[in-house]
């Protein structure tokens, strides 16, 4: 009976291990251990759950994880500036939620910088988020900035994170935000930090790099890695990319695992990382170590209660600030969405004008979908100003030709005529796909010819007082969103120089007077200057062939707006354009404000 017993039980036992098969490498295990981390980049100030984004509800139930909670939550720069949501209380909404994220570390990108350094480490300390970057110095004693790295047990492994910050991006904010600062070699510092950490037993390393993947960039991952010895993993940001791939090391005994998730929080990384117990050292590392949960699959998630009541209370508390009057207009600079795409309107130049006065530029655009509402006359509001430029796009400065310039104005303009013939046509599918694409201008005036033909419109422009030299070359503001567009090649491939703020951090500076010289840009009413004409009465720059128009000549120009309750004296402005103002003005007034998607 007894032996007939055993036999039962062994006959159940082989049949239990048949049945139900352990996971693979499951006695495995017990020799490794995993790090999972949860990381992000680029956001610019995205923070909600939505079709497109991620958002910080969701990205916390993702830190939770089903069975095992993140160890490791990284950022690799540019979360603190973007949309308004961002700029309008200078990045503290974000480090509010960065902080109830519970993030690990971050690395600055260049757009993390818009507040000014100084500002940047104030952020950091608020979200509980260490700055990481060794290789931003102070100029004078060559001391680092922020904190070059952190050693952290995890999961019984020693790991060191370090920051690096490429110096291609020194210029990608505008200079006073890193005066007496510098960029030092990535690759010197980094290696510095790598055996410092290893001499203090972490064995794993892992870089929070705003570098990129850009063959057009002199610093990458790629060249990081490829010039150092000993890192495991760089997450990385600033092209915008989804990276994952696997980069030797100088000496080439091991490679490192480059990662980046896109942008604006489309994406969230998942990186999960085997480590040797005995060694302490990451094992088959591979691509396949790396998920992107995309928006459009965290949309299945729940998002986490508490920091989506934190949205929501931060969304209150703005919606106040939002009501803080910051400037007192004497006259409307009015809105529609068709004016502003068929002429040089009163917004269009107070745009421009806060552009010049930020950067210094020669001449500044904007385009006419980046624009979407108007000023009213008496109280202006952060709320308002924030509808003049929804977008978070940024202000950058390019050196561009004469001829750029010209070519520039003759795409607008024949642009407008074709959307000034669907406004009058009435039908909405008559309106080109590139509508928004016209421009609004500051710091020129231009004579132009309606009835010429495309490319010979232009019979005179004037940068300033000076007539337009097709050959020299010119510092042009505009916002980051013209400075690609496939609508001005020239434009798009012209060198950048500088970047700037967002375009609604500009406009309201400029607006609330924090320009020394304030008052001087104010007068806005000789700055920009459409005049028809043509090629037979007025001097040109354009091609003498240029027909004669039978039209008198008639002048667009923009609006005063002042942070006094009275308007600031024109400095001897013609009092014709004035009036032409004021009538151009009225007839705007008047326009019913349509809002539609931007072009």
């Amino acid at each position: 009976m007894k032996k007939t017993l055993q036999y039962v039980l062994a006959v159940c036992l082989i049949f239990v291990f048949t049945a139900v098969q352990p996971p693979e490498n499951v006695f495995a295990d017990a020799d490794t251990g995993t790090i999972r981390i949860v990381h992000t980049n680029d956001t610019h100030g995205r923070y909600a759950a939505g079709e497109d984004t991620v958002g910080y509800a969701r990205l916390q139930t993702i830190v939770n994880g089903d069975g095992q909670c993140a160890d490791l939550i990284l950022d690799a720069g540019d979360a603190f500036h973007g949309l308004p949501f961002a700029t309008v209380e200078r990045g503290g909404a974000i480090a509010e939620l960065f902080k109830a994220v519970g993030y690990t570390a971050m690395t600055p990108g260049n757009h993390d910088f818009n507040y000014g350094y100084a500002h940047l480490a104030e952020l950091g300390t608020d979200s509980g988020t260490p700055v990481l970057s060794c290789n931003v110095l102070y100029e004078d004693t060559e001391q680092p900035v922020f904190t070059p790295s952190v050693g952290l047990s995890v999961q019984g492994f020693r790991v060191g994170l370090i920051g690096v910050t490429s110096p291609d991006i020194y210029g990608d904010t505008a200079p006073s935000n890193v005066e007496g600062l510098v960029f030092a070699d990535p690759a010197e510092y980094v290696q510095k930090e790598i055996d410092r950490l290893h001499s203090e037993g972490c064995t794993v390393i892992i870089v929070l790099a705003h570098m990129g993947d850009s063959p057009e960039l002199s610093w990458t991952s790629e060249r990081l890695v490829s010039e150092t010895t000993g890192i495991d993993v760089v997450i990385d940001g600033h092209t915008h990319d989804a990276e994952n791939r696997l980069v030797n090391w100088k000496d080439g005994e091991g490679q490192a695992l480059c990662v980046q998730t896109g942008a604006y929080f489309e994406n969230v990384g998942v990186l999960t990382l085997t480590v040797d117990r005995e060694t302490g050292r990451p094992v088959d590392l591979s691509t396949d170590c790396e998920v992107l949960v995309s928006a459009s699959q965290a949309q299945e998630l729940e998002e986490d209660a508490g920091v989506a009541g934190l949205v929501e209370g931060i969304e209150q508390r703005q919606s106040a600030i939002l009501g803080n009057v910051i400037a007192s207009s004497p006259q409307e600079a009015a809105y529609s969405w068709e004016a502003v795409r068929c002429g040089q309107t009163a917004v269009g130049t107070v745009v421009c004008d806060a552009y010049l006065a930020e950067t210094g530029a020669d001449l500044a655009c904007e385009n006419a979908g980046g624009i979407r509402g108007g000023l009213p006359e008496g109280d202006v509001t952060s709320g308002d100003v924030i509808g003049v430029a929804p977008f978070g796009n940024y202000v950058v400065t390019k050196e561009v030709t004469g001829q750029t310039i010209l070519d520039m104005l003759e795409t607008s303009l024949s642009l407008g005529l074709r959307n000034q013939a669907a406004w009058d046509a009435g039908e909405e599918t008559a309106w080109p796909e590139e509508s928004g694409s016209f421009l609004q201008w500051s710091g020129i005036s231009v004579t132009w010819d309606p009835d010429a033909a495309d490319g010979s419109r232009v019979v005179e422009v004037r940068v300033g007082k000076r007539v337009l030299d097709p050959e020299k070359t010119y510092v042009l503001a505009t916002n980051n969103f013209v400075a690609a567009s496939g609508d001005y090649p020239a434009l798009a491939a012209a060198e950048e120089l500088n970047q700037y703020g967002g375009c609604d951090e500009l406009i309201l500076r400029y607006l609330s007077g924090q320009y020394e010289d304030a008052s001087d840009w104010t007068v806005s009413l000789d700055r920009t200057v459409f005049t028809e004409g043509s090629a037979q009465t007025e001097s040109s720059q354009a091609p003498s062939s240029a027909p004669a128009s039978s039209k008198e000549p008639e002048t667009v120009s923009s609006a005063v707006v002042s942070s006094e309750a009275e308007p600031a004296s024109d400095g001897g402005a013609g009092v014709w354009i004035a009036v032409a103002a004021i009538v151009v003005i009225a007839a705007a007034a008047a326009v019913v404000v349509v809002m539609r998607r931007r072009a």
